[in-house]
C-alpha cells in the first residue's frame, strides 16, 4: 500500500456524501472505489491516506487533494448559517469525476435514491463494461461510451433502469469526448447549455455534472431536497424556485457555491438519517 499525506481530507465523508456511487466499504473501514479503468483500495488514519490501484497523480486529482482547502473552509466558515456544517464535516471534498461516467451517474440519479442508483450503475457495468481482477476479486468497470452505445432502450429497461432507459444509450451515442472536453474551458453557462442538450439531463443533473466533472465550483445543483434544506436554513428568504435559489447562492457564496451546497446537503441528509435511526 502507498501512503500519502492528506491534510484536511476525510475519505469517508467525501466518498459517502452522494457524489460517487461505485464503491464498497468493508467492515474494517477500507474502501474499494471503482473509477474509470481503476479499482482503488484505500483507507485513512488521521492525515495519512493509504491507497493502491492507481498512481499518486490520479489519487490526488480524483480526491481533489491539491485544492486550496484552507481557503474554502475559511471563506465558508464566515457564514454563520454554514459554520456548523463546515465544522462538523471538515474534510469533505468535491471529487473530480471522469466526464462520461459522471454524466451517466447523474442521468441514472434522476428521481432515485442512492441504493437504487448504485444498483443501476453496477448492473450497467456488469452487463456492458469490462471485468478487472484486483485484490483476489473481480470488479466490473463502468462501460465506455462505445461499449454502452451498443445497448438499446429495451435492453436497459430489462435491467431495471425504468423510465431512464432510453436516455442511457442515447447519451452514449451522442457523447463525443473532444466536443465534451471543450466544455471545461467555455464557462459555466455554455457548459450547462450543452449538457441540457442530452436526453435525460435537466437543470439539476446538468449542475451536478458541471460541478463534479467539468470543474465549475459555482454550480449549485438544486433538487427537492436542496430546496427544502435552503428553505429551512434561510426561512427569511422567499425561495420560489431553482432559479431564485441559484441566484441567491451565487451572490452569497460566489465560486464556492458548490461547496456550500455539499456541506448543507450532507449535514441535512445525515441529520435525517440519525433521526430516522433513533425513531425521532
Amino acid at each position: 500500500m502507498n501512503e500519502l499525506r492528506a491534510v484536511d481530507f476525510n475519505l469517508a465523508q467525501s466518498i459517502e456524501s452522494g457524489q460517487w456511487f461505485r464503491y464498497e466499504k468493508t467492515e474494517e473501514g477500507e474502501y474499494f472505489v471503482t473509477v474509470a479503468d481503476k479499482v482503488i483500495r484505500c483507507s485513512q488514519k488521521d492525515d495519512v491516506l493509504r491507497y493502491d490501484g492507481a498512481d499518486e497523480a490520479f489519487v490526488v486529482n480524483f480526491f481533489a487533494l491539491d485544492e486550496d482547502y484552507n481557503r474554502i473552509v475559511k471563506m465558508l466558515s464566515i457564514d454563520k448559517k454554514l459554520k456548523n456544517a463546515v465544522t462538523l464535516y471538515r474534510g469533505l471534498r468535491i471529487l473530480r469525476q471522469p466526464r462520461f461516467e459522471c454524466l451517466l451517474n447523474f442521468i441514472c440519479s434522476s428521481n432515485s435514491n442512492i441504493k437504487r442508483i448504485k444498483m443501476t450503475l453496477d448492473t450497467l457495468a456488469a452487463n456492458y463494461g469490462r471485468s478487472k481482477k484486483a485484490y483476489g476479486r473481480t470488479f466490473n468497470l463502468f462501460p465506455t461510451p462505445k461499449e454502452l452505445a451498443k445497448s438499446t432502450a429495451d435492453e436497459i429497461a430489462s435491467l431495471g433502469a425504468g423510465y431512464r432507459s432510453p436516455w442511457i444509450p442515447a447519451a452514449a451515442q451522442k457523447y463525443d469526448e473532444a466536443e465534451y472536453a471543450k466544455m471545461t474551458s467555455r464557462g459555466y453557462k455554455a457548459a450547462r447549455e450543452y449538457l441540457l442538450t442530452f436526453d435525460g439531463v435537466g437543470p439539476k443533473v446538468a449542475d451536478c455534472v458541471a460541478l463534479f466533472s467539468l470543474g465549475y465550483p459555482e454550480s449549485f445543483p438544486v433538487d427537492v431536497w436542496v430546496l427544502r434544506t435552503m428553505r429551512e436554513t434561510f426561512p427569511e428568504e422567499e425561495f420560489k424556485n431553482e432559479k431564485v435559489i441559484t441566484a441567491f447562492a451565487w451572490e452569497r457564496w460566489g465560486d464556492l457555491a458548490g461547496y456550500a451546497q455539499q456541506f448543507l446537503f450532507h449535514e441535512r441528509r445525515l441529520r435525517d438519517k440519525v433521526a430516522k435511526s433513533s425513531g425521532v
